[in-house]
């Protein structure tokens, strides 16, 4: 048991180092993964950029549109629609809005998607489009307000003018949510934001995803301490915008603990299988004792041995008289009292049909005779008669440059001595 436990521990501790090693290994790669991950968000709004640059107009009334240009009544606008503040010519975004939209959800999951939604002076663009968008419509000029919120600039610059906010909460739906804005430059005049607002959440989940995908066990966490790492988000301008990517403890350990315990059960299961094919193969299926073939392998070279040799006395008369059922039970119970003597240094033998040899350490003569007396005293089998079974038993010792088997041809006349004087009691020879 206490073996067992150390192992047990051991393995723990080795699979904990193993991983550790494994995920400090992976922790470049999925900082470079999460900036590839919003590289690609940027060039897919940088492509929107270029198509707005070339999309034709069209004058509209004042309303609410479906991203096909229909007049609609509707405010449940799941597929997406505009609201025209004042009569003004509109860009035909409907084509464009949708090809950026199919692009993101290839690689962020839709649920992580509030809404990709585009704002110029006039008319505001949304996929998809909620009710309370009508309201603010209403309220302000969400093109106004985009401007304010990151302080974009009205005139074109040279420096990149994209900005990945902050986690924030927004004020209206309170939707924690993180936005990407790209301001859209026509002859180095602001005409429009394009805004994509991801839901919380999107960049645990995609930490979720890489960790199925690479086997590692990392997690989003609330500050930098031991075994963490600040991973920059590009186009971000404070350091509340970066993440704080650490190992998930719990599922290290609860990991290390499934595999060790696993492989603990399968060293046990492979323990006790060996035992129980060996034990197949050196023991007798009847008795439980060793097989008599297999006498060589432990004691063919062996010395300083006694041996007790001993059999049923008139186990033929038992057989004939009570049937051969009961002599098995006679020959099974014997047996069970002699494997209690099983031992490192003891071995039992069912040497003949109801014949046995125990193999022992070198004892004195005295403490052989006892040894063997008190197995034949302890037998207690009583057949229905009311007669008790008896054994006699022939016990002596390897003698110095004696081969084992010499010391068996010895003890096997002490037996038949034993028969020869009335059975029942243990002889020395």
């Amino acid at each position: 048991m206490k073996k067992s436990i150390i192992r047990f521990l051991s393995l723990n501790i080795i699979f904990v180092l193993c991983m550790i090693l494994y995920n400090y290994v992976h922790i470049n790669m999925i900082e470079y993964d999460i900036k590839n991950h919003y590289d690609r968000i940027i060039s897919a709004s940088n492509e929107f950029y270029q198509h707005y640059l070339n999309t034709e107009v069209e004058s509209k009334e004042p309303g609410i549109y479906t991203l096909s240009g229909e007049k609609h009544r509707d405010y449940d606008l799941s597929q997406g629609g505009f609201i025209v503040s004042e009569k003004s010519d509109v860009p035909n975004l409907n084509k464009y809005i949708n090809l950026l939209y199919k692009d993101l959800t290839s690689f962020i999951d839709k649920d992580k998607i509030k809404t990709l939604s585009v704002v110029t002076p006039t008319a505001s663009f949304f996929l998809p489009f909620y009710p309370e968008y009508v309201d603010l419509d209403e309220k302000f000029n969400l093109f106004d307000v985009a401007i304010e919120k990151v302080k974009i600039n009205k005139k074109y610059s040279t420096d990149h003018n994209i900005t990945i906010t902050h986690d924030y909460i927004e004020r209206y739906s309170n939707d924690h949510l993180r936005s990407i804005i790209m301001p859209v430059y026509v002859e180095k005049k602001l005409q429009a934001i394009l805004m994509i607002d991801l839901k919380f959440g999107h960049m645990e989940n995609y930490i979720k995803n890489y960790n199925a995908e690479n086997l590692t066990q990392y997690e989003r966490r609330n500050q930098h301490n031991f075994f963490t790492r600040y991973i920059t988000i590009p186009y971000t301008k404070n350091k509340l915008s970066n993440k704080v990517i650490g190992l998930n403890w719990s599922k290290i350990l609860s990991i290390s603990l499934s595999l060790a315990f696993v492989i603990e059960l399968i060293v046990h299961l492979s323990i006790f299988i060996k035992k129980s094919l060996l034990s197949l193969i050196i023991k007798d299926s009847m008795t439980g004792c060793y097989r008599r073939n297999i006498f060589d392998f432990y004691y063919k070279n062996k010395s300083n041995k006694s041996l007790i040799l001993l059999d049923i006395d008139h186990f033929k008369r038992i057989n004939d008289q009570y049937g051969h059922d009961e002599g098995d039970k006679v020959i099974k119970f014997l047996a069970k009292n002699l494997n209690q003597l099983n031992s490192d240094s003891t071995r039992v033998f069912r040497w003949g049909g109801e014949e046995f040899l125990i193999v022992l350490p070198k004892l004195s003569k005295k403490a052989l005779l006892n040894k063997a007396e008190s197995i034949r005293t302890n037998l207690d089998y009583t057949l229905q008669d009311g007669s008790r079974v008896t054994i006699s038993l022939g016990v002596t010792e390897q003698k110095r440059e004696e081969s084992i088997f010499q010391a068996i041809y010895r003890a096997d006349i002490a037996l038949y001595q034993s028969k020869f004087q009335g059975r029942n009691k243990s002889m020395y020879l």
